[in-house]
């Protein structure tokens, strides 16, 4: 997504060209929306149109999935959110569980990336050492 493109678009966008803007397919925001993750208004040609709110949420999907957060933790999030304000606990429950997952990742990673480094810098970048 292209820095600042969010909060510059005023109008609603179509489906391809919100995809454009978050950085996904249109495929992707289909299928969101067949999820019940975003439900963007029609105009009166009945074409969608994503308004502000429906690309933030976009953006927070996006970066939900990317992260690994499943559909199903992501669709009882979205649940919460529309119940309202009394669900905070549940949904901060969801979301220290993220935090949780994503840490152990990165503790992953970063041992996969010293072991790496540790390999290049032992055979000095040659394939058969």
């Amino acid at each position: 997504m292209a820095t600042g493109t969010l909060t510059q678009e005023r109008s609603a966008l179509s489906v391809t060209a919100a995809a454009q803007v978050i950085g996904v397919s249109p495929h992707t925001l289909r299928y969101y929306e067949q999820q019940g993750l975003v439900r963007p208004a029609r105009n009166a040609s009945g074409h969608r149109e994503y308004g502000e709110a429906d690309l933030r949420r976009l953006v927070f999907l996006t970066r939900m999935r990317l992260s690994g957060m499943t559909m199903r933790d992501l669709t009882r999030y979205i649940a919460l959110v529309e119940e309202g304000a009394s669900t905070v606990p549940d949904r901060r429950q969801i979301m220290h569980a993220q935090r949780d997952r994503l840490t152990r990742r990165i503790r992953e990673l970063t041992l996969a990336l010293e072991t790496t480094e540790y390999k290049l810098r032992v055979y000095d970048g040659h394939p058969e050492g």
